[in-house]
């Protein structure tokens, strides 16, 4: 049988009695029924390791925010508060396969058994890896398979929402839609993960401070339906953990209606996302 309980005091193997009952016509004989429990093992899904800002297929970079997607990744649902850098603390463990000695997620943005969201240390050695999910003993031990994925020096992917919409804020901080869209000319702000490394560094888990800003090290570009759009500012976001921003200008000829938003992080491209104009 597997483990009743899901949802908070932990699952260890051990042993369950219920009566069973075998009815001949007007006679009833009541057996006890002793069944073994045990834990339900997570499991990753094929290709379920993935970045955390469209859980799309591809590398991710080092320090960013990703996805893994599976079953059983959580014994519960816990999601962080309001303010990302508060994290979490996970009944599991992140493990990765090649890296530094004793190299974990350093923080849980969110875990549910279904979905984990956690930060890529910035350590992590580019190239071929993987991870797996592992319960402590307290939890009734047990660990998923290793699933493979990709790390690249950059791998730029901006927040979607909606019909692919990027995560674009106007100079007003509203967020950029049909009914809210950016002036010709005016600055907006688009939030990716994936940037790759930052100076100065910030370290793993921590949120990015204020002052100084810390920037991207690449050079940052940008495009709206192919034409170059000024990049003002390219680094993470005040007060969070693993968020990149870019700070750019829409060119003042751009015509009202949807337009075709890509970012550049040296030279890989990000997904190309929808944004407003007017």
């Amino acid at each position: 049988d597997s483990c009743p309980n899901q949802g908070g005091t932990g699952c260890t193997m051990g042993a369950v009695t219920r009566p069973l009952v075998i009815t001949t016509g007007s006679t009833s004989v009541r057996i006890p029924l002793t069944v073994l429990t045990r834990p339900l093992l997570p499991s990753i899904a094929a290709g379920g390791v993935v970045n955390g800002a469209n859980f799309q297929p591809g590398a991710v970079a080092p320090g960013s925010m990703i996805a893994v997607f599976g079953t059983e990744l959580s014994r519960a649902t816990e999601v962080a508060p309001a303010a990302l850098p508060a994290g979490l603390e996970p009944f599991q463990e992140v493990t990765f396969q090649n890296s530094l000695k004793g190299l974990v997620a350093p923080r849980f943005f969110y875990a549910t058994p279904a979905q984990l969201g956690f930060q890529i240390p910035w350590e992590m050695p580019l190239g071929p890896n993987a991870l797996r999910v592992s319960y402590d003993s307290a939890w009734g031990g047990g660990q998923s398979q290793w699933e493979p994925f990709q790390v690249a020096a950059v791998a730029p992917y901006i927040f979607v929402w909606g019909d692919n919409r990027g995560a674009v804020q106007n100079s007003d901080t509203t967020l950029n839609q049909p009914l809210n869209p950016a002036a010709a000319g005016s600055l907006i702000t688009v939030y990716l993960t994936g940037q790759g490394l930052v100076d100065p560094p910030i370290p793993n888990g921590a949120p990015s401070p204020a002052v100084p800003l810390s920037q991207v090290q690449s050079l940052a570009t940008a495009t709206i339906d192919g034409q170059p759009a000024d990049v003002q500012f390219a680094g993470l976001t005040p007060g969070y953990v693993g968020l990149c921003q870019v700070n750019l200008t829409v060119p003042p000829k751009t015509a009202p209606g949807e337009h075709r938003l890509v970012l550049n992080i040296g030279v890989v491209a990000s997904n190309a996302v929808a944004i407003s104009t007017r």
